[in-house]
């Protein structure tokens, strides 16, 4: 392998290994390359489980897919352990606090009082900024409480964490369906299946090592963001063999308990 006038050549495999990745760890292209030798490129991998996952962010560029790797008993147990990418944390202010009963109804609303509940979705809150504050291990997103027009200019959804991982709700081994927030995650767990809140419609790179993991995905967006629905599911092909998207009428954390049946069983 090597490089000339910006252009890496040389097999894609080869490339991959001679980056020396850690299970958990990514890397991002500094320039505008790809292994394929093509300019205008944005290439990227991460290390998962001892495989690679590799894509480029270039429409016209085929450069996307895995690696199978060596896995030894030490990657095992790290990833059994959590031992995810490492990154800094913004530490959680103090004025966090046990969620009050009143705001207990918002919960109730979306139908995420049942994962409260089981202990699947652990929520506090935070009076300055008058968020409810849902938690999942490192990960740390807030909702705000009120709904009325006048804070229409306040985003709904704020993070506290710097981590790059995805809002969890673990459920199941096998299948996770991609919802665009955690309310809707909490209301995929109600039927046993993994909720996996992308906090928008966007599928960053980071979530990749988590996703492919799972036999099943389903990506279950809102209606608005069908497009782009398919756009992931067709990521999503190079690393998991069975990927469906759902074309959703309403939103799953406004849908009942039967209607979340009828759509996602």
């Amino acid at each position: 392998m090597m490089i000339d006038g910006g252009v890496i050549m040389g097999k894609i495999k080869d490339f991959i290994l001679a980056l020396g990745l850690d299970d958990g760890i990514s890397f991002t292209s500094p320039g505008d390359i790809c292994p394929e030798g093509r300019q205008g490129c944005k290439f990227t991998c991460i290390k998962t489980g001892g495989d690679y996952l590799y894509n480029c962010y270039r429409n016209s560029c085929e450069c996307k897919g895995r690696i199978k790797g060596k896995r030894d008993t030490s990657t095992i147990i790290n990833y059994k352990n959590n031992d995810k990418i490492s990154k800094v944390i913004r530490e959680l202010p103090d004025r966090i606090v046990k969620l009050p009963e009143w705001a207990e109804d918002m919960l109730i609303k979306y139908n995420s009082f049942g994962a409260y509940e089981r202990g699947q979705l652990k929520v506090k809150y935070d009076p300055k900024l008058n968020r409810m504050v849902c938690l999942c291990g490192e990960v740390a997103i807030g909702r705000l409480l009120v709904e009325d027009e006048q804070y229409k200019d306040r985003p709904k959804w704020y993070r506290y964490d710097d981590t790059g991982l995805p809002f969890i709700i673990d459920s199941t081994p096998d299948v996770a369906v991609i919802v665009e927030d955690v309310f809707s995650a909490a209301a995929v767990s109600d039927i046993s299946m993994t909720g996996i809140a992308l906090m928008g419609t966007e599928l960053p790179i980071s979530y990749l090592m988590y996703l492919a993991n799972y036999d099943r995905l389903i990506v279950a967006l809102d209606k608005d963001a069908t497009i782009k629905a398919l756009k992931i599911k067709k990521e999503l092909d190079l690393y998991c063999k069975d990927v469906k998207v759902l074309m959703l009428e309403k939103d799953l954390k406004d849908s009942t308990l039967n209607e979340r049946l009828d759509i996602l069983v």
